[in-house]
């Protein structure tokens, strides 16, 4: 495992010193997850073992822009290099667990990391998880777990085929894709519900904002009926600004899946946040996003995805332009799969984002109008 981290950091020109961290960083968790297979107990050495799981993930992907300048814009975070083929996101991860304790380590690299991650330095720059956990109940599900954690917010996550499409929705690329510090849950024994509260170190960041002493919170509630309905609510309070310059934020994320038929789903969600227009204020600043998806599975080998959102954001506070008339964009996107196995997924997808108000994206060489080709082959091992 040591060797495949090491070739893929070779891959993108990290210096010796960083690279030599993350292997002894690896190496360290590696040994200790490993510790408890020389146990003196021979069954008990190979219930170690048996739990300690490895795998890999690979998503390459190229776009095909079609507007005069090529580049995305700004707000893109996920699939962003365009007429090149490129790597989102190589993953190498570790996961052990037993009654009472479990463990995760993912090491990763890619423009998914690069562009997410770029408040992050050395070692961190890197690390797509690390987390450990205990159960504190032996009869219910009560867990406590610390570290870098995938975040709590939203539908979609870093790893592409666990999302009903290829690239990422506006909401999902500018709210958390992770988190870092510590969360309190609760899953019910039919596991219908799920319940959270976190204490984090900011809005998706390893170390706090500098100069920022105050926590963040959040909450997590999940429901899942009989006949498959999936309710989400989660939320995070905060502050991404230095004490001097406090600027409180308030977000909230809901989601609803809704199994239609056996063939067709659809995904509602909506973000809304507010953040203070200065330091003690008592006004505003509001953003929100609605999205609408629908999926349709023909068999477990095709299925195809149409989604339809918009993202409101008229004082800039999540995406900046250089105006000052605000950010209002829409987009619609259609993409078809092909999984000819649980390891491999190919997916193409046409996606048009609109935006509107704005002069200033002629003028920086951001199109109003994104229409953007994209494809993708995903290997999970």
């Amino acid at each position: 495992m040591t060797y495949s981290i090491l070739t893929m950091m070779d891959a993108e020109g990290i210096p010796q010193k960083q690279r030599d961290s993350v292997v002894s960083f690896c190496a360290a968790i590696f040994l200790i997850f490993t510790l408890p297979s020389h146990a003196d107990n021979d069954k008990e050495s190979l219930k170690s073992s048996s739990s300690l799981k490895l795998s890999g993930y690979l998503e390459s992907y190229y776009v095909n822009p079609r507007h005069n300048d090529g580049d995305l814009p700004n707000y893109v975070y996920s699939y962003q290099q365009t007429e090149q083929l490129n790597i989102n996101l190589g993953l190498i991860q570790a996961k052990y667990s037993i009654d009472a304790f479990r463990a995760n380590l993912g090491i990763a690299s890619g423009t998914f990391m690069r562009a997410n991650y770029a408040k992050e330095s050395g070692v961190l720059n890197n690390l797509y998880q690390a987390n450990i956990g205990f159960r504190l109940s032996d009869h219910q599900q009560w867990w406590f777990d610390m570290g870098v954690l995938p975040s709590h917010i939203g539908l979609e996550t870093a790893k592409g085929n666990e999302n009903w499409a290829l690239t990422r929705s506006l909401m999902a690329d500018n709210s958390p894709y992770f988190e870092t510090g510590a969360k309190l849950s609760f899953t019910s024994q039919d596991q219908r519900w799920t319940v959270a509260g976190l204490v984090l170190n900011g809005w998706q960041r390893i170390r706090r904002q500098a100069d920022n002493t105050l926590p963040a919170i959040g909450h997590l509630i999940s429901y899942q009926s009989p006949s498959g309905v999936l309710i989400n609510s989660s939320s995070f309070i905060g502050s991404d600004t230095p004490d001097h310059d406090r600027k409180m934020r308030y977000f909230h994320h809901f989601n609803m899946q809704i199994p239609m038929t056996e063939q067709l789903q659809m995904q509602l969600a909506w973000d809304i946040g507010a953040e203070q227009r200065e330091k003690s204020s008592s006004r505003y600043y509001v953003w929100h996003a609605p999205l609408i998806q629908a999926r349709y599975e023909w068999n477990p080998e095709w299925s195809m995805t149409a989604r339809l959102e918009a993202y409101q954001d008229p004082k800039e506070v999540m995406i900046q332009t250089a105006g000052d008339r605000g950010f209002r964009a829409s987009a619609f996107s259609s993409n078809i799969d092909f999984r000819p196995n649980k390891s491999i997924m190919y997916r193409l997808e046409l996606k048009k984002i609109n935006v509107s108000g704005d002069d200033s994206y002629e003028a920086t060489h951001q199109s109003h109008d994104n229409l953007l080709l994209t494809t993708l082959l995903a290997l999970e091992f």
